[in-house]
C-alpha cells in the first residue's frame, strides 16, 4: 500500500472507530499511533531519498521502536492498533502481509485503597461542602465506581434504560459490545435517585445518558477523574484517587471477602484470567 492510499484508509479507520462507538481514549491513541507511523514514514523517505510501501515501513518502524528501547506496553499498544487497522483493511479485501508479535507485558501491581480510607470517602465525606453544583451526582459516581468495579469509560456510557432499581443492577456495554450485569448497593441507588429527581434535567428518553454535565451533555472521562480528585481531599498522606484505583480496590476486596476469581473476572469484564490473577498476588502480599 502506498502512502496516499494509507492516508485515505487511516481517515476511514478513525471514522470506523467512532461508528463502532470505541472509547474516546482508543480513538485518540490509535489516531496518534497511526500519525506517528506516518511521521516516521515521511522522515525515513526524506532521509534516504527512497520510497517505501506500508508493509516495508511497518517493519522498519517496529525495528526502530525496539532499538530505542520503547516500553513493552507502548509497543504492545501500537501493535494492537496495527492489528485492528489490518482487520479493517481486510474487510475491504486489502491484505497487509505483515505479522505482528506482541512483546510480553508485565502487569503492574494494582494500586488500591485500604478499607479505612474507603470509609473516609464513602461514609465520612460531607458532599454539601464540596465545590460542586451536583453533589448527589458526584457521590453516586464514586459509589458506583467502587460498588461495581466498572471502568471510567463505562460509567460515562450508562443510559437510563440500563438501570434496574428493582434489583439494583446495571447493564454495562463495554468497548467490545459484550454486555455484562453489575450490582450496586442501596446507598448508590439512593444517590442516583436523588440526582435524577433534584439535579438532573427532566428525562425525555430512556436512551439518554445517566450522568450529564452542566451543559446537559454526557459527562466525559476527564470530568469523572476530576470528581475523584475532589474526594481525594479526604485521604491522608497525599494518596491518589482515580477511577482505576477504586476498580482495583473493588476487585481486591471482593477476593478478600471470599468471592471466586472467575466471578471477579466476569464482573470486571476481563477477557483473560491472568488480568484478574494479579489481584491474588496483591492479596497475598
Amino acid at each position: 500500500m502506498e502512502k496516499a492510499e494509507f492516508i485515505k484508509n487511516k481517515i476511514k479507520f478513525i471514522d470506523y472507530l467512532k461508528f463502532k462507538n470505541k472509547s474516546l481514549y482508543t480513538q485518540k491513541v490509535y489516531r496518534l499511533d497511526l500519525n506517528q507511523l506516518l511521521n516516521f514514514w515521511n522522515f525515513h523517505e526524506n532521509q534516504i531519498n527512497e520510497v517505501f510501501d506500508l508493509e516495508e515501513i511497518l517493519i522498519k518502524y517496529l525495528d526502530m521502536l525496539y532499538q530505542i528501547d520503547s516500553s513493552p506496553s507502548s509497543i504492545a499498544r501500537k501493535i494492537s492498533c496495527f492489528n485492528s487497522f489490518k482487520r479493517f483493511l481486510k474487510a475491504f479485501d486489502i491484505k497487509l502481509n505483515v505479522k505482528f508479535k506482541r512483546p510480553i507485558v508485565k502487569l503492574k501491581d494494582p494500586k488500591t485503597l485500604a478499607y479505612h480510607d474507603l470509609i473516609k470517602i464513602l461514609d465520612l465525606a460531607d458532599i454539601d461542602l464540596f465545590p460542586t453544583k451536583y453533589p448527589s451526582r458526584d457521590k453516586s459516581i464514586i459509589e458506583l465506581l467502587y460498588a461495581t468495579g466498572i471502568l471510567c469509560s463505562e460509567i460515562t456510557q450508562i443510559e437510563l434504560q440500563h438501570i434496574n432499581f428493582n434489583n439494583n443492577t446495571i447493564i454495562i456495554r463495554n468497548k467490545n459490545k459484550r454486555d455484562r450485569v453489575v450490582i450496586f448497593g442501596d446507598k448508590a441507588a439512593q444517590y442516583i435517585k436523588k440526582y435524577i429527581e433534584y439535579e438532573r434535567i427532566s428525562i425525555k428518553s430512556t436512551e439518554e445518558k445517566l450522568f450529564l454535565n452542566c451543559k446537559n451533555r454526557p459527562l466525559g472521562v476527564r470530568s469523572i477523574q476530576r470528581i475523584c480528585q475532589m474526594f481525594r481531599l479526604y485521604l491522608e498522606d497525599n494518596q491518589s484517587l482515580t477511577p482505576y484505583i477504586l476498580r482495583n480496590s473493588f476487585a481486591l476486596h471482593m477476593l478478600n471477602n471470599g468471592m471466586q476469581l472467575e466471578q471477579v473476572q466476569k464482573l470486571l469484564g476481563h477477557k483473560t484470567r491472568s488480568s484478574t490473577e494479579r489481584y491474588i498476588l496483591k492479596k497475598k502480599n
